[in-house]
C-alpha cells in the first residue's frame, strides 16, 4: 500500500513538473500576451458592428447563366455576441416561393488576418464556409467559400463580394461555376437598413 502511495505521487510530479516549469519560464509571458492580443476585439470587429440592426432585402438570383431572373425578399436582423468578436445576421423570407431562413456567423481571427463567415438555411442540412479579405478605402469585403454539392456530393467553391454604399444599404453578390466551368454571378442581394 505504501508503495502504490509512492507510485503515485512520483507519476503526478512527472506530471506536474512540465507544467510549473512552462509557467515560470520566460516565454509563458509572451504566450500570454499572444493569447490576449488573439481574443481582444479590434477594429475589424468594429467595421462588422456597424451591420447591427434590422434590414430589408431583395434578392435576384439566377439559376444558371442566360437564365430567368427570380425574385424573392424578406427580412435580416443582425446582432454582435460574444462581446464583440462575433456578427449573427438572422436571414428570413421567401425563396422559390417557399418559407426561407438562414444565418450568417461573421468575424475576423486575429492570427489569421482574414474575415471567415460560416452559413446555414434551410434549404439544406450542410454549412458554407467562407474566408476573405476587406477593402476598408471602398468598404467592400471579398470572400471565397466552399460547400457540399447535393447534386455531385463534391465541394463547389464560391466567390462573394459584400460592398456598404453607405451605412444605410448594402449589397451582396455571389458567384460560382456554371454548366461550363466559367463562374457567373448566382445572385445579388440590395438590402437597406429599416428606419
Amino acid at each position: 500500500m505504501k508503495v502504490r502511495r509512492i507510485l503515485c505521487a512520483l507519476a503526478a510530479l512527472a506530471v506536474l513538473t512540465p507544467v510549473a516549469a512552462r509557467s515560470q519560464s520566460p516565454d509563458s509571458a509572451a504566450m500570454m500576451q499572444k493569447w490576449q492580443e488573439y481574443m481582444t476585439p479590434g477594429p475589424a470587429h468594429q467595421a462588422l458592428a456597424k451591420q447591427t440592426g434590422d434590414w430589408t432585402w431583395e434578392l435576384t438570383s439566377w439559376p444558371a447563366p442566360g437564365a430567368p431572373a427570380q425574385k424573392s425578399s424578406g427580412t435580416m436582423s443582425a446582432r454582435t455576441i460574444m462581446g464583440g468578436r462575433y456578427l449573427v445576421e438572422d436571414w428570413k423570407g421567401t425563396a422559390m416561393e417557399m418559407p426561407f431562413e438562414g444565418q450568417a456567423v461573421t468575424g475576423y481571427d486575429n492570427a489569421k488576418k482574414k474575415y471567415f463567415s460560416t452559413w446555414v438555411d434551410n434549404f439544406g442540412t450542410g454549412i458554407m464556409t467562407s474566408w476573405g479579405t476587406r477593402d476598408d478605402a471602398k468598404r467592400t469585403m471579398t470572400m471565397s467559400g466552399t460547400f457540399t454539392d447535393p447534386m455531385s456530393g463534391k465541394d463547389q467553391t464560391t466567390r462573394s463580394v459584400s460592398r456598404e454604399v453607405d451605412d444605410n444599404h448594402f449589397t451582396f453578390e455571389m458567384y460560382g461555376p456554371g454548366p461550363d466551368g466559367k463562374e457567373y454571378k448566382t445572385m445579388e442581394i440590395q438590402a437597406e437598413r429599416k428606419s
